[in-house]
């Protein structure tokens, strides 16, 4: 829990700082730390994360119609890498299609960046949306 209340205070720190100014790239990604640590290293968090956990160790036992997501587990099955591989992927997708979104559509990036993480039905459903 003490990862969150961080994360958070980090986001609040930057979003203050930065209120009615310029911010450059590098503090926009340095926002986005946070969360893709939260996102790719949690373990067994969200409500769907066992049943892609035996999607993975069980390809065949387990179908699903979902090619991508079969095709990402086979490649990192293949590698001899662990499933959090898998998780770290997904996470970098979601948050780097965050971060193109936020960066054409937001006038204030930290700030939207802080509601996405402070508002649970954002932030969180991501960890138990993983494939989607």
């Amino acid at each position: 829990m003490e990862i969150y209340m961080y994360a958070g205070s980090l986001l609040i720190m930057l979003a203050l700082l930065s209120y009615k100014k310029n911010v450059s790239a590098g503090i926009v990604l340095l926002a986005f730390v946070p969360l893709f640590l939260i996102s790719a290293l949690r373990y067994d968090i969200g409500t769907d994360y066992s049943s892609y956990l035996i999607i993975f160790e069980n390809p065949n036992v387990m179908n699903t119609r979902e090619k991508g997501f079969m095709l990402l587990n086979a490649f990192v099955r293949g590698e001899g890498l662990p499933f959090q591989v898998v998780v770290i992927v997904f996470s970098v997708i979601t948050l780097l299609l965050l971060f193109v979104t936020f960066a054409e559509n937001s006038s204030d990036i930290l700030l939207s960046v802080f509601v996405f993480y402070a508002y649970p039905p954002f932030f969180l459903d991501t960890t138990n949306a993983l494939r989607q």
